[in-house]
């Protein structure tokens, strides 16, 4: 017998080659007789090699190659050659599965496929790889990978790293779990995607409990939403076009150091534990709303920022100063000074109104209501408006306190006004 040429292989050759049937190369014509007579075979011997379940197909040479309901020692696509779709379906795989070196030309599905150490496409060239409800236990390994698309869906889970070092040709990244069923992709080690040029990145609906690393890295777009990081986020070094950052979870530190996003970086609902790392993200999505020219929405981040920076100071400067965030929102909400503005002229003139003995133009007179809106109101705008009776010092105090605060209010309302609605 004449074995296969192939390094490692001791099939015997087919017919006149140098090679087994699975290792030989398929007649390009795909509707001649040859080839659909060499297809046969290698299906054939396929299928042999499951019923005795070996599932090694290094090398191979496959127009299709679908594997479901069964239980696997190990699953190696090494160095193979697909020409259209590889399916993986309900398959539990004792230790790797593995597509290193292998021409992927077509869609490569996983769905329900449990992978107990690692899914590795080391060096591979792939068009689409697609990963639904898989779990691998250890990392998925995608070091030096050239494909256009990769999407990790639904109730997926990593029990280790991701890593993507090195990718080409990269147009989309995509782990997205299901809203609708909860079912969330959650990956326990680390994500690594820098230093390369990507498309779009986009994490939806996925627990990240290490460090999500997009440090070093050329993208279009990343996509961060609902999503919860357990550990820091890099974006350092990066040139991106825009990123989306919505109903966010943050438990580490943030980095944006040397990083150049040409349009924006739009942040809602997100939420840090390091008030270091809230102050950073939106003292740069203030710049890059500014450099677009929306005002608002750089006003909008310019609240957290200074929100951020309050909660890093001590406790006795912190707490009082809150009253001010939450009342005078920091000079970017002019509905928060008025309804605060109305608010302690209302409160004063109720004072006011239950008080007596007051002078008011050198005479001694019992304030109704409306007397009592009145001098509330002038005592804010005017200062030392009103005159205390000599015999009611107690209540004097109450318009001084008016007085003092009338003093930084009305030109804070002017101020913000003019600031956030004339140029």
């Amino acid at each position: 017998m004449v074995e296969c040429s192939y390094e490692g292989c001791n099939e015997e050759v087919f017919e006149d080659s140098d090679y087994c049937i699975l290792h030989l190369e398929l007649p390009e014509n795909e509707n001649s007789a040859e080839f659909k007579r060499i297809n046969s075979l290698k299906e054939k011997k396929v299928q042999e090699k499951i019923k005795n379940k070996d599932f090694n197909f290094e090398g191979a040479i496959l127009y299709k190659i679908k594997l479901e309901d069964l239980k696997a020692s190990e699953i190696n696509f090494r160095k193979a050659k697909i020409i259209r779709n590889v399916y993986l379906e309900k398959v539990d795989v004792s230790y790797d599965v593995i597509f290193d070196n292998a021409t992927l030309n077509r869609f490569t599905y996983l769905k329900g496929v449990t992978i107990r150490k690692n899914l590795s496409f080391k060096d591979a060239n792939a068009f689409f790889v697609s990963l639904k409800d898989v779990k691998i236990h250890e990392d998925l390994e995608c070091e030096k990978m050239e494909y256009e698309f990769f999407r990790f869906e639904e109730k997926g889970y990593i029990g280790g790293s991701v890593l993507f070092f090195g990718m080409k040709n990269v147009h989309s990244i995509c782990f997205k779990g299901n809203k609708e069923l909860k079912n969330k992709i959650k990956i326990v080690g680390d994500v690594f995607l820098g230093r390369k040029p990507y498309g779009d990145l986009e994490f939806n609906f996925v627990d990240i409990c290490g460090t999500l690393y997009l440090d070093w890295l050329t993208a279009n777009n990343v996509l961060l939403n609902e999503t919860e990081i357990n550990g820091n986020i890099w974006f350092s070094g990066s040139e991106l076009i825009d990123i989306v950052i919505n109903d966010v979870k943050i438990e580490g530190k943030t980095n944006f150091h040397t990083s150049k996003i040409k349009g924006k970086l739009d942040c809602k609902n997100v939420n840090f534990k390091i008030p270091e790392s809230q102050e950073e993200t939106f003292r740069v999505a203030k710049n890059c709303a500014e450099s677009l020219g929306d005002k608002e929405e750089a006003d909008n981040y310019f609240y957290r920022e200074m929100e951020a920076k309050r909660l890093q100071k001590p406790v006795y400067i912190k707490k009082p100063e809150w009253i001010l965030q939450k009342f005078f929102g920091y000079g970017v909400y002019p509905l928060r000074i008025v309804i605060t503005f109305f608010g302690i002229f209302i409160v004063f003139s109720l004072i006011f109104w239950q008080i007596n003995g007051i002078f008011l133009e050198n005479s001694i007179d019992y304030l109704n209501l409306q007397m009592a809106l009145k001098l509330s109101f002038l005592t804010l705008i005017i200062p030392a408006y009103g005159l205390v009776s000599p015999s009611a010092v107690n209540y004097g105090f109450y318009i001084i306190i008016e007085a003092i605060i009338g003093a930084f209010m009305w030109p804070l309302f002017i101020a913000t006004f003019a600031r956030k609605y004339m140029r």
